[in-house]
């Protein structure tokens, strides 16, 4: 199993979900109205566990998700667990951003889990958002590659797409970015360099170094998940590799239902 969990998820319809949600959105802004703006995220959690508690909803603090591939493992923590079946992350920072949703997305994904939800208590009022998502396993593992412009100059480079295909076929798609980077440095580190600073120059002046991913002193990788402005951004990856020593840089993208696989060469 590439994802483990001491805790079996209870799947839950939408209207339950809601009727939990209820009782602890309540007592998060009675802990927020009783503790004020200013501690850190554990605070918090303490004080809204033992809230929910007097409510008569059984919670679970920092859940971890074991997720696991060959010799790569990893351990989520998830801050506070509702019923078995209602996820949530608490936050005290100044505004929700794009990355705390895709962090609780992916706990929900990993899980099988369709709705959660974010709570910071950092601004005078408690800000929150849902995030739900309608993915099932089936459609997680249903991979469709683009490999056209995909080139192998080295061994390494058939090591790694051989790699990422299976732990593609093992964790599926949908997940977050870093957790595929990380295992494949993992999965690689005895057949690469891994990261590495490289040195970037502009009209022979050193500007400085940049770390990337190395398969050898000539080839990099770089992960991504673009959905949006993809040929803008591989056009910004090309210039990249022209301002370093490197020969090519194989591109991975991840845009959810399809992976792309790109050689940009010098």
């Amino acid at each position: 199993m590439p994802v483990l969990c001491d805790l079996p998820p209870v799947a839950i319809e939408q209207d339950r979900f809601h009727e939990i949600d209820r009782t602890v959105t309540g007592c998060a802004f009675a802990a927020h109205n009783s503790l004020g703006r200013f501690f850190d995220e554990r605070i918090y959690q303490n004080e809204l566990s033992e809230r929910c508690a007097h409510s008569g909803l059984a919670t679970r603090s920092e859940l971890p998700i074991r997720v696991s591939h060959k010799e790569f493992s990893k351990i989520y923590y998830v801050d506070f667990v509702v019923e078995n079946s209602v996820p949530y992350e608490l936050k005290a920072v100044q505004a929700l951003t794009g990355a705390h949703c895709n962090q609780l997305l992916n706990y929900l994904l990993l899980l099988g889990w369709r709705h959660g939800k974010l709570l910071n208590f950092r601004p005078p009022s408690i800000e929150s958002r849902f995030i739900s998502t309608t993915l099932n396993h089936a459609e997680r593992m249903s991979l469709a590659f683009d490999d056209r412009e995909w080139v192998e100059t080295c061994p390494e480079d058939a090591l790694l797409k051989g790699r990422l295909l299976d732990l593609l076929s093992d964790l599926g798609l949908f997940l977050d970015v870093s957790l595929y980077r990380e295992a494949l440095l993992k999965l690689m580190e005895k057949d690469s360099f891994g990261l590495q600073d490289v040195e970037i120059h502009s009209s022979g002046r050193v500007l400085g170094f940049h770390r990337m991913c190395l398969l050898n002193h000539e080839t990099a990788w770089h992960l991504s998940t673009v959905r949006d402005h993809f040929e803008t951004y591989g056009t910004h990856l090309s210039r990249l590799v022209s301002h370093s020593n490197l020969r090519c840089l194989h591109w991975i993208n991840l845009n959810h239902r399809q992976v792309i696989m790109k050689t940009l060469k010098k």
